[in-house]
């Protein structure tokens, strides 16, 4: 940890530090003191996504191999599990050939999810993955116990006691309520998309927006730079052209 430029500086100020944050078998996660491992990860997620729909276009291979090398150099293995659930949603996007449904979207995402979070102890032993089985856990009998959620309390004042997902901490705020905001922003993404007349481009924040949204079922992922990158692709893009711009 010593090595870290910002390690020290940081550490003398009273922030804590946690090795795996940093590390991953015994390998420097890429990291810096403006850009965490997990935004610098899901840019990188992102931004693969986006050039690989658009890889007609100039360059297109080449900036998939650079965001495919972030992902690499942050070793934030949950991302890989998302570029195999988007080549899936991708596939079936292509074999459909309509217009996406909001049912058919929703149950493909929460049963990717539940597939991913029932396989996970066969295949790791890593506490960071297994803790997430927990954390669900937890959440689900919150659900029970109380079904209008906990308020912002439960996160804390500065939400320093966040959960590893942000569909979580959702649950604890919302209770059921969390469900219904779920389904409405599913539901605003694809109508939205199913409005654009220029069919080809709008697969770049359909999928992007469905695909960041399976990510939050394991990471906590609101406050990075791309999720307004997103947003901004939902509400603007119409056409082609309004894409490039």
């Amino acid at each position: 940890m010593h090595d870290i430029w910002f390690y020290e500086p940081l550490l003398s100020l009273g922030h804590g530090f946690a090795s795996f944050n940093h590390f991953r078998n015994g390998i420097i996660r890429c990291n810096g003191f403006f850009v965490g491992t997990l935004s610098f990860a899901v840019t990188g997620f992102c931004s693969f996504i986006i050039f690989f729909i658009m890889r007609k276009e100039k360059y297109s291979y080449i900036k998939i191999l650079v965001s495919f090398s972030m992902l690499l150099m942050s070793q934030s293995r949950i991302f890989f599990v998302g570029l195999l659930f988007f080549f899936i949603l991708y596939l079936f996007y292509y074999l459909s050939k309509k217009k996406i449904d909001v049912i058919h979207t929703l149950v493909f995402l929460l049963g990717s999810f539940l597939l991913v979070l029932f396989i996970l102890p066969f295949v790791s032993s890593d506490g960071s993955a297994l803790g997430r089985i927990t954390q669900w856990s937890n959440a689900l009998n919150l659900l029970i116990t109380h079904p209008f959620g906990q308020g912002f309390s439960s996160i804390g004042i500065t939400g320093d006691n966040r959960a590893d997902s942000y569909i979580i901490d959702l649950i604890r705020i919302y209770g059921i309520y969390s469900i219904v905001l779920l389904y409405l922003s599913v539901s605003f993404i694809v109508t939205r998309i199913n409005s654009i007349s220029y069919v080809k481009y709008s697969e770049v924040p359909l999928l992007l927006s469905i695909s960041f949204i399976y990510i939050l079922f394991f990471q906590s992922l609101l406050d990075t730079p791309i999720l307004y990158f997103i947003i901004l692709l939902i509400v603007k893009v119409k056409s082609r052209k309004d894409l490039y711009e």
